[in-house]
């Protein structure tokens, strides 16, 4: 990763949900997270530029990120593939008669090292886009074919619809979240289904008391802060009928409700300490692609 020259590699940047330039400090204590006072949209304002975040993603923090195999984070991250795929399944089950043989195209795009698309069921048509080419040859071991490049921005799919597009662990980290709302419509077959996936929630109890030390504020990598209110309010902007919306907690491996209640407490009054793994920190959402007469 490398270093942010602050006085030519950051930018000041309007709402990305409304378009507003009228924002408050989120926390007084720290002056770069913002939120819009039109559309409630919290965000880092300054931020540092898209070449700057291009260099972020770089193979050193995929292989940071990188699970050893049979090791406890391997095994509980597999878990949560398993939490999130079942409430997939729900969902396609209630849309779908036999859903299991019909075939459907899954594409997740910010696929890294294709974990997820292993762990998502053969019956599904598998493809990936990864920003990072170092990663590709991973993730192309899980896909049918994977595409190299940004997705929000010009990467070309040819005449490909997709009937699932699935986001996990990225839209906070996009510089432009509106461009990956407008890509998906556009991509997405008729009555496709978009999933968005451990969404950093700011709506939180762990965000609104702990605001800057809050374990899912990480400075110039988590660049926006949503709640299931700003989510919606792109949903409907971009012409999709949110579904379902969870709060994964008490079924992920890492809870440990008697300890995160100790830890809440005990690490608010410790300075430098940041919130612990809380009830209602990260979201899950699905939604429905409704149709339109031409692209939005």
């Amino acid at each position: 990763m490398k270093e942010i020259n602050i006085s030519k590699d950051r930018e000041i940047v309007n709402c990305d949900l409304c378009g507003s330039n009228n924002f408050k400090l989120w926390d007084k204590k720290e002056p770069r997270i913002v939120k819009c006072n039109s559309c409630d949209l919290v965000y880092q304002n300054d931020r540092p530029v898209y070449k700057v975040l291009e260099n972020f993603y770089d193979l050193s923090y995929v292989k940071n990120r990188k699970i050893e195999e049979n090791g406890k984070r391997y095994r509980d991250r597999l878990k949560m593939y398993d939490i999130e795929i079942n409430d997939i399944i729900k969902e396609l089950t209630k849309r779908y008669k036999n859903f299991q043989n019909k075939n459907l195209s899954f594409l997740d795009v910010g696929s890294g090292d294709g974990g997820f698309l292993q762990a998502l069921p053969n019956y599904f048509e598998k493809f990936g886009v990864e920003f990072n080419k170092e990663v590709i040859s991973l993730t192309k071991q899980h896909a049918k074919k994977v595409w190299c490049g940004d997705f929000c921005n010009g990467l070309d799919f040819g005449d490909k619809k997709f009937d699932i597009i699935h986001i996990r662990g990225t839209i906070e980290h996009l510089p432009s979240p509106h461009k990956f709302f407008k890509r998906s419509w556009n991509l997405l077959s008729e009555n496709g289904m978009l999933i968005i996936s451990t969404i950093p929630n700011v709506n939180s109890i762990s965000a609104k008391v702990y605001k800057r030390r809050w374990r899912l504020n990480l400075m110039d990598e988590h660049i926006y802060h949503f709640s299931k209110k700003t989510i919606n309010k792109y949903l409907i902007k971009y012409n999709f009928k949110m579904t379902f919306c969870n709060y994964p907690y008490f079924k992920t491996p890492y809870v440990s409700f008697l300890k995160d209640n100790f830890n809440f407490f005990k690490n608010y009054f410790q300075k430098n300490k940041k919130s612990p793994s809380y009830i209602g920190s990260v979201m899950n959402i699905i939604a429905m692609k409704k149709e339109s007469n031409e692209e939005v």
